[in-house]
């Protein structure tokens, strides 16, 4: 195990006051109406309890059971019942009990997940009173390398991320390192002579119980995250370079963003795409929808965001507060 100096991009505690001032006003997307892109509600056999992101694709678990979401012509996305699906793996035992492990099928990293429970850390934004202080990673031949945190910082996170985000050919894993003093930041590992180690770490939020939540990360393409998305806050990205995050670039200007509720498990409340990334306003009545560094337009809505989103085929699903299920078409 080997906990490096990395160096850290500039500090967001200006950033966030700035848009504590700001109140979150847009930095002026473009609205657009029900007739640039209509929000059409899927029929479901029952109401949603959860939409799943899973190896076979987007399902949803009604209390009647599972249905696959597929494109189809008259709403966009159409339910269709399934029976059993595959859940997620669970960690290996002395994992973080809620967790589940990464998995890919190329580069050196093939799977990775949290270990170590621990109380240390009494914040519990994820649904319980346990965080993890280890991660553990597999590679291609089958070796486990295991990293420890030191006693003041937790991986506050559920399944750690998998890509290769400088398109070198090996594998980074994305996670959230939180510090007792100085709270959240996002922390990329990867196996470095023989020992699992941190490569790089952006700037921490700057105080005690404050997080960040990730958008879902892709190969070659930066990282993409809403900080205090529990108090609403910006979309920042970062370039993996040389080693080294750039520093973030705030996107939206000053509207505040919201991806994740308080004590919920579920950290998909944003999703991402090739080029495109929608994500929640901070009231999850409407949703900000850009291309790469560009916002495109501001959607409001009639309902609620919940704690599931997907991208099936060129639609975004959500899930509202109520169980109802709603599809937009993608630009």
């Amino acid at each position: 195990m080997r906990i490096r100096t990395v160096k850290a991009c500039s500090p967001l505690v200006a950033l966030l006051a700035m848009l504590s001032v700001a109140g979150g006003v847009s930095a002026d997307p473009t609205e657009e109406t029900a007739d640039d892109h209509k929000v059409v509600e899927i029929a479901t056999p029952a109401p949603v309890k959860d939409v799943m992101l899973l190896k076979a694709g987007a399902f949803i678990r009604t209390d009647e059971g599972y249905a696959r979401l597929e494109p189809c012509a008259a709403t966009l996305v159409c339910a269709l019942k399934t029976g059993r699906v595959e859940q997620p793996t669970p960690t290996p035992p002395g994992g973080l009990p809620d967790g589940t492990v990464a998995e890919r099928d190329d580069g050196d990293i093939r799977k990775a997940w949290y270990a170590m429970p621990t109380r240390r850390y009494p914040h519990g934004v994820l649904g319980d009173e346990f965080e993890a202080g280890s991660l553990v990673a597999r590679t291609a031949d089958g070796q486990t390398y295991k990293a420890d945190l030191p006693t003041d910082e937790v991986f506050e996170d559920l399944t750690p991320r998998l890509a290769d985000l400088d398109g070198d050919g090996t594998i980074e894993v994305v996670t959230i390192v939180s510090n007792a003093a100085s709270g959240a930041r996002l922390s990329i590992w990867g196996i470095v002579e023989g020992a699992l180690a941190e490569r790089a770490a952006g700037e921490p939020i700057g105080r005690a119980n404050r997080w960040l939540n990730p958008l879902p990360v892709r190969d070659d393409a930066p990282v993409m995250a809403v900080i205090t998305p529990h108090l609403g806050g910006p979309l920042l990205q970062w370039r993996f370079e040389n080693d080294a995050l750039s520093e973030p670039l705030p996107l939206g200007g000053e509207t505040l963003f919201s991806n994740h509720s308080i004590g919920s498990r579920d950290l998909s409340t944003s999703v991402r795409n090739e080029t495109i990334w929608a994500v929640p306003e901070r009231e999850r009545r409407a949703l900000i929808v850009g291309r790469n560094d560009e916002v495109l337009f501001r959607l409001p809505l009639n309902f609620t965001v919940a704690d599931d989103m997907a991208i099936v085929g060129n639609a975004v699903v959500m899930r509202s507060a109520t169980g109802r299920l709603y599809a937009v078409r993608l630009p």
